[in-house]
Formats: C-alpha cells, structure tokens, sequence
C-alpha cells in the first residue's frame, strides 16, 4: 500500500482505531519521508529488487551478503545477489524455492529503527 494511503487511512481512524498519540507520530514519520525505505519491507538505501518475471518483490535485509541466495516470494524464483557500485543486482540462478526459503523473515533491524524513530518523534 502507498505510504499517503496508509497515513490517510491512520489519520481518519485516530483516536478511534489508532491511539493518538502514537498514530500522530506515525504520521509525521510518513510525512517527513522517514518511513519510504520500509515500504514493502525494504531497508533503509535498499530498494525492493526486480524479479524477472513479477517485478518488484524479492527484499533484502542488510544482513545479505554478496552471493546470497534469494527468492521471489511470488513465483518461486531464485537469484544470487550481487553488489555493483553500491548497487544490489539479482542474478537468476535458475532454481525454486522450497516452502523454508519463502518462510517470512522478521527484520529486527528495521522493526527496532521504527521503534527508536517512533520513540524519539513522541519525545520532540
């Protein structure tokens, strides 16, 4: 979902589905940018990558390394990663995933960077 929908869809429901309090801070986050790098679970300076035949759907977390074997969450498609100029790229390998590699991962790294942001925003 677009950031602007999800923060229109918080700022109608406060006080009645989201706390104010925190939902307010939700929406000056969104609204400063500082929530664009979790959009479909990306990281922060990693964009959600391009499966070939899906588009953009494969994340990769910062604990990913160079050679990394990932997979399409929607087709089943694998790829290596690989770093070129600072950029991630997907290489097709050709393989499928089984169910345990389409298993969600949670990123605590991201979760635990929203939370601190959330935290410092109630405090200002």
């Amino acid at each position: 979902m677009p950031v602007a929908k999800a923060l229109s869809i918080i700022t109608e429901n406060l006080g009645r589905q989201f706390d104010f309090g925190p939902g307010q801070a939700l929406i000056e986050l969104g609204k400063e940018g500082l929530l664009d790098h979790i959009v479909g679970h990306s990281d922060e300076g990693i964009p959600l990558q391009e499966c070939l035949v899906c588009g953009p759907t494969v994340v990769l977390h910062r604990g990913h390394q160079e050679g990394t074997q990932v997979f399409c969450p929607s087709c089943s498609g694998g790829y290596r990663t690989s770093r070129s100029g600072g950029n991630w790229q997907l290489i097709p390998t050709g393989t499928t995933a089984n169910p345990k590699d389409l298993e969600a991962v949670v990123d605590a790294d991201v979760i635990a960077d929203v939370v601190r942001a959330s935290a410092r925003s109630l405090l200002a």
